[in-house]
């Protein structure tokens, strides 16, 4: 069985409110790393130390920064991980193969656009993603 050492990882940023897909390799995450939105905001920094990537996350929920960590293999293994803020359980990033974190991105934009639809809005998505 292969087990790619890459996994997708998504967040939805805190300034201008677009997801951006990251493809992180864990092979280069061996020196830290902070990766930003087109818009030029830092949205994550992480690195790999003893089996674990180390992540901080700019949260669009509470605007903090948010630290996390999880085993390698728990990362590339799990089909989807999801990351939530601490403070509102309110998801915040996805992590995951590529086909699930695409997925569950389609999902909540397509609820998104429903929900200000039934609202009363007239709203198309132009998939906010970077």
């Amino acid at each position: 069985m292969f087990i790619s050492p890459t996994f997708k990882m998504v967040i939805k940023c805190s300034k201008c409110g677009k997801y951006v897909p990251f493809n992180i390799d864990l092979f280069r995450a061996k020196s830290s790393s902070c990766l930003k939105c087109s818009c030029g905001h830092d949205v994550l920094s992480y690195e790999l130390r003893n089996g674990e990537l180390h992540f901080e996350i700019d949260c669009v929920v509470c605007e903090k920064k948010h630290k996390y960590r999880y085993k390698v293999k728990e990362l590339v293994e799990k089909p989807l991980k999801v990351v939530n803020c601490p403070f509102s359980g309110i998801e915040i990033a996805f992590a995951g193969k590529h086909n699930n974190v695409d997925g569950i991105i389609k999902r909540y934009e397509s609820d998104f656009e429903e929900f200000l639809i039934s609202l009363g809005f007239m709203y198309k998505s132009r998939l906010g993603r970077v």
